[in-house]
């Protein structure tokens, strides 16, 4: 596009603007539809930013976005933009604009009174940052077929943000993001480890690379030293190094994968310091070196190394012994039916050969990390609720049903006396745009389909139907009392009664499902989820908290006005969120009591 047809297209769309400010309802629409359309070619080059930008200061004047979603800039939410964006046609056009917008306000070339250029540049930083991998595309054929056709004007125009912004302010945001996803030991590390690398290709950009990147930089090394030729002081060393930035950030590398090969060969008695195992870690690994050997060799390739991460939590469960050792180490033995091989090979893009090894290194990882499953883009809060469950109070009923699931190709459980098996059901198909981990991919699709089923059954009584549900769906150890808010006038004196710190009947029956309702910023409720109520406890500061279990990938969340769950600072386990104990009550609609 020449500088004459930047010019023409400046002056149309300043007739646009003019229209849409000086015309009736029908003239405003129209002129406003003339603009979105003369602007759209724009947003496709670097020199039809630049013109859009000439404009931005006169679009709020121009009456452009009024009644739109983009009307106050004040009102935007940085997490809204990368979708909008993607849903291209005029929602694209939109967003577009808004952000420019908002950078010709970071710039101090246009003033809105409740929004200041440091704002502006918060929320841009933000946006860029929550959605980095944009600014990098991956150059495949697969992304090529596979990917949205606004991905090449979304990375020009995120790119174009980011020139006008400070990489060193874009690089702290993506920092902070990949300590506020770590700290929470997730399973999955996709998201993460995206990050780390678009962080990488920044500092190089950057021309350097501050302190506290450069754990996270090695957390994704791919070069690896040829391990039996290192002395042996050295080796030691590694060892040391490796394992404690393993239990540092949760990560593990393909350099630190190969380690842990090598040494289950030829050093093992390296392995604890590997791990990074605690004294009593490490105790267990000696009682069962020859089973963990045998789970190394059976399950950890470059494709599952993030199962020694939790291979190490595992070691330092208090049951990690006896039957919970005998029967995963039983589970190499197993044959899956062809439905799960494919299902596996699917979700993971790998062959027959890593069939077993993803089976193993999901089973470990959960059982290691009990907080770290998440639900993805899946309404299965329920489902998921119950593999960290059964993780933490039952892993011999969880192992017994993976097994059966991987063998049959389908699940059984009861409800009220009667089976209910997801074969003669329709299990759903789950979406994977957020990677789940193996036992998900394996048992969510059953689960859901038998708890969908048991809602049927139960639907009609009166009352919430998870009064029923729970006991027979989580299978043991759920509270036989059932309090609904709107149906118990002492809800809240109730559950303040059992629920409290230091009551010691109660901490060995949690974690306890309950139910809890999300209400936006005006107090509206958004709707119902579930979580597992953790533990009661007082933080440092001597107030009463609730730390519970978010089956969402992220438990740092809005959960109504000034009420934002907290992931850590005040006293939570990874894996664990939690709230003040007044706020989570407000939240809290249905939940489980001794009788």
């Amino acid at each position: 596009m020449g500088l004459f047809n930047e010019l023409s297209c400046y002056g149309k769309l300043m007739d646009a603007l003019m229209r849409i400010k000086s015309g009736d309802f029908q003239s405003m629409e129209a002129g406003r539809m003339q603009f979105l359309d003369e602007a759209a070619p724009l947003l496709s080059t670097e020199p039809g930013l630049d013109t859009l930008m000439l404009l931005a200061p006169h679009l709020d004047e121009s009456l452009l976005f009024l009644g739109r979603p983009w009307e106050n800039p004040s009102a935007l939410n940085p997490s809204l933009v990368h979708g909008t964006l993607k849903a291209g046609g005029r929602s694209f056009v939109f967003e577009a604009l808004s952000n420019l917008r908002m950078l010709s306000i970071a710039l101090g070339q246009y003033k809105v009174n409740n929004v200041s250029p440091f704002s502006a540049k918060k929320f841009l930083n933000e946006a860029v940052a929550q959605n980095i991998d944009c600014l990098f595309p991956t150059e495949t054929e697969e992304a090529r077929i596979k990917g949205n056709e606004n991905e090449g004007k979304i990375a020009l125009l995120y790119n174009y943000l980011l020139k006008h912004l400070s990489p060193l302010g874009l690089l702290d945001k993506i920092l902070q993001e990949i300590e506020k996803l770590t700290v929470q030991r997730p399973i999955m590390t996709d998201k993460i480890v995206t990050l780390i690398h678009s962080g990488i290709k920044l500092c190089e950009q950057m021309n350097g690379m501050p302190g506290e990147f450069q754990v996270f930089a090695r957390a994704v090394r791919t070069d690896v030293p040829v391990w039996g030729e290192i002395p042996g002081k050295e080796l030691i060393l590694a060892c040391r190094e490796m394992g404690e930035e393993m239990q540092a950030t949760g990560l593990v590398s393909t350099r630190h994968c190969h380690l842990i090969q090598f040494l289950n060969r030829e050093n093992p008695d390296l392995l604890p310091a590997a791990f990074g195992l605690s004294e009593t870690g490490e105790q267990r690994f000696r009682s069962c070196q020859k089973e963990i050997s045998l789970l190394i060799d059976t399950s950890i390739r470059t494709g599952t190394r993030q199962g020694i991460y939790g291979l190490a939590c595992l070691m330092d469960r208090p049951d990690f012994q006896d039957a919970l050792v005998y029967t995963l180490c039983k589970m190499p033995e197993i044959q899956p039916s062809r439905k799960i091989a494919s299902r596996i090979k699917d979700a993971y893009s790998c062959g027959e050969e890593m069939v077993q090894p993803y089976i193993m290194s999901g089973m470990i990882q959960l059982l290691g990390l009990p907080l770290g499953v998440g639900q993805g883009y899946n309404p299965t809060c329920q489902s998921t609720r119950a593999l960290s469950y059964w993780s933490q109070k039952n892993p011999l009923f969880l192992m017994d049903r993976y097994t059966e699931t991987i063998t049959k190709g389908y699940l059984e459980l009861e409800f009220e006396g009667k089976p209910i098996s997801s074969l003669y059901l329709s299990p759903v198909d789950l979406n994977q745009s957020i990677p789940l981990d193996p036992v998900s991919v394996v048992l969510i699709p059953h689960l859901h389909a038998i708890y969908a089923e048991m809602i049927n059954r139960a639907i009609g009584r009166g009352e919430d139907v998870h009064k029923w549900i729970n006991p027979a769906y989580y299978h043991l150890g759920v509270l036989e009392g059932f309090a609904q808010r709107e149906k118990r006038p002492d809800f809240d004196l109730l559950f303040s009664s059992y629920y409290y710190p230091g009551n010691i009947f109660l901490e060995a029956w949690l974690p306890q499902p309950a139910g809890i309702i999300i209400y936006d910023s005006k107090g509206e409720p958004l709707g119902a989820h579930a979580i597992l109520i953790q533990r009661i406890a007082k933080d440092q500061d001597g107030h009463s908290r609730v730390y519970f279990y978010n089956p969402n990938n992220d438990s740092m969340q809005t959960w109504g006005k000034d009420m934002v769950t907290s992931i850590a600072g005040n006293g939570e386990k990874p894996g664990e969120a939690s709230l003040p104990f007044g706020q989570f009550l407000t939240c809290l609609y249905a939940f489980h009591y001794p009788l």
